[in-house]
């Protein structure tokens, strides 16, 4: 047995190789990085509040090369000059021989699994994993080096890699809103994770309230991450506690309610919400949803790829660049176009007839700035045979809106431009809408570069959404039929879903997430046509999405949800013409920069 002693608290371990920390700590004034360290160095036993020298002792040396211990711990370091320790409390995985201690800090209390004291009740949970030789290099350093002060090993210890891996963070809600360790965790979540948080609010029954967070394993069993209150002790009554943990990408995980003695949250006391990325993914509002649990099951996705928004340098504050790129055919004079106010009818730029002359192909290049408001390009031939193999395309600061290489026959195409669209947007979309759009690009952006093509994002389309949410209401009139109908004699690409059933089980308003997750890797190894969601969300040549959801309660009590997103271009285009039954061939056309099928833009305009 190796006895690590700090002035407050001895404790016993048993001797093991590498060492797994699990601490919660009340919020004090100082850093949290300072906070931390300190813990570490109380257990590494190097801290004398008596000296300015540091006890350096041999505390790894006897260590067999054995499993990781696991040390759950409940500690508390208080608002004061000096840290205190209110609790310990030890346990392992898989060895009955440790013991447990504890000890009594004058001004805390200890009431199940809160710390009480007169600055607030909070606790934070980390997780440290110290392998045994790196144990022994910094028991080493230490042994050997002068610390002459405080400051000075603990800014060693500061810049000491020791594998630290947040696990969950609970505050109570009279914590500061935006603690330093709050922000810290937020900021570590990795571009391969996104933040899970949960916030729930006991009843005057604590001790039956208890949580768990699992993940899916590859081979379909859950694996526990974290779950609370800690063993062996309880909540505190009608207190909110909040948590958070970075979840990687790309998972199915499952968060569980319990109430011991299965008559729930009492209703109007206790409650709890969780969100994943931000994005509140449900809240039981103070309203009884369950007796004894209740399970919810989310897929977490990957953080949205930044989208494209560098506004043109050449033009002033409130305007954008339209550029307009022509290419002839060998038949250039034929060919006008213009660019027009539909506020003020007032033509902007224009090439008349026999601007371009005829013979080899040409490309005229137009630029302009132009306030807020809507424009209408269109593009003329003389002949009314299009444009043959020319082609034109339609920029805005920048970024492709529209490449027509299908004005193939008739004598004028027209595209109405939306100028200072994306500026009012993000106001006017809603939580799950924008959910819709980034499950969407995070999965464009990892297929694309998958198949070895490069990443084309979606943008957001309120008219498009619109039209999606007209079809999701008339798809209400058949929710007790079997499967779903897609609309007919639309040019709109579309993927939809449906549910029903117990508004606490498969009635339930699913996380965007998994409904995208059903479109996409569900589908991702079948063949076309059986993949044709998983086609038309990846289609490479769609620039717009838009969708809507509808709910209704049915006769037999259930809840019946339909999902639909609308797309342009429509993907599944030409799908015959690449034979793409047959293997993989569906890739070919998905992954094409352009392909002619449906309006490029929504009914609304190109932005």
């Amino acid at each position: 047995m190796i006895q690590l002693t700090t002035p407050c608290v001895t404790m016993s371990l048993a001797a093991m190789g590498g060492l797994i920390i699990s601490h919660y700590a009340i919020y004090d004034g100082r850093s949290p990085a300072t906070r931390a360290r300190t813990l570490l160095l109380a257990i590494f036993g190097l801290i004398s509040s008596t000296s300015t020298k540091f006890r350096k002792r041999k505390m790894f040396s006897a260590l067999p090369r054995r499993d990781s211990l696991i040390i759950s711990m409940v500690m508390l370091l208080a608002k004061a000059p000096n840290y205190s320790h209110a609790q310990l409390r030890l346990s392992s995985e898989g060895d009955t021989n440790i013991r447990s201690s504890s000890v009594t800090v004058e001004g805390f209390e200890v009431v199940g699994g809160s710390i009480h004291h007169s600055s607030g009740t909070a606790y934070v949970r980390r997780r440290s994993t110290m392998l045994p030789d790196e144990a022994m290099e910094l028991e080493n350093y230490v042994e050997s080096t002068d610390f002459n002060d405080k400051l000075e090993l603990e800014n060693y210890v500061e810049s000491t890699d020791f594998n630290e891996e947040p696990i969950v963070f609970v505050e109570t809600e009279d914590s500061p809103q935006h603690h330093p360790n709050h922000q810290r965790l937020e900021q570590s979540c990795s571009s391969t994770q996104m933040q899970w948080t949960l916030k729930f609010k006991t009843d005057s029954m604590p001790s039956e309230t208890s949580w768990m967070l699992e993940q899916q394993s590859a081979d379909n069993t859950w694996r526990t991450i974290t779950s609370g209150p800690p063993s062996g002790t309880s909540y505190s009554k009608n207190t909110v506690y909040r948590g958070s943990a970075c979840l990687p990408g790309g998972k199915l995980y499952r968060m569980s309610m319990f109430d011991s003695k299965k008559d729930g949250f009492i209703s109007g006391q206790g409650t709890y919400s969780y969100s994943v990325g931000g994005k509140i993914e449900f809240d039981s509002n103070f309203k009884t949803t369950f007796t004894d649990k209740r399970v919810h099951e989310f897929y977490v996705g990957y953080p949205a790829p930044i989208s494209f928004s560098a506004r043109s340098d050449t033009c002033v504050e409130g305007e954008q660049l339209i550029g307009i790129r022509i290419t002839t055919d060998k038949y250039g004079a034929e060919n006008s176009w213009e660019l027009r106010s539909m506020s003020t009818n007032q033509v902007i730029r224009s090439a008349g007839l026999k601007t371009y002359a005829n013979g080899a192909p040409r490309t005229d290049s137009v630029d302009v700035c132009v306030p807020s408001g809507k424009y209408v390009f269109t593009l003329t031939d003389g002949v009314g045979d299009g444009i043959g193999n020319g082609l034109y395309e339609l920029y805005l600061d920048g970024e492709l809106m529209v490449y027509g290489s299908d004005f193939k026959l008739g004598r004028k195409v027209q595209h109405t431009i939306v100028v200072g669209y994306d500026s009012r947007l993000s106001s006017r979309m809603s939580q799950r809408e924008v959910q819709y759009l980034d499950c969407h690009n995070w999965r464009r952006k990892k297929y694309h570069e998958q198949f070895g093509a490069s990443y084309v994002g979606l943008k957001y389309d309120l008219s498009l959404a619109s039209d999606a949410k007209s079809y999701a209401n008339e798809l209400l009139n058949a929710c007790e039929v079997d499967g779903i109908e897609h609309a007919e004699g639309i040019e709109q690409g579309e993927n939809l879903a449906k549910n029903m059933g117990e508004p606490d089980g498969y009635g339930q308003l699913y996380p965007v997430e998994n409904i995208c997750r059903r479109w996409f890797e569900r589908e991702e190894t079948w063949p076309f046509p059986s993949n044709a969601h998983f086609t038309q969300g990846l289609w490479r040549s769609t620039r717009y999405i838009g969708c809507a959801e509808s709910t209704k309660t049915m006769t037999n009590g259930g809840t019946c949800h339909v999902q639909v997103c609308r797309f342009a271009r429509a993907g599944n285009c030409n799908m015959g013409q690449y034979k793409a039954t047959v293997g993989e061939n569906w890739k070919i056309p998905m992954l094409m920069d352009h392909n002619p099928c449906g309006p490029a833009c929504g009914p609304g305009g190109c932005h």
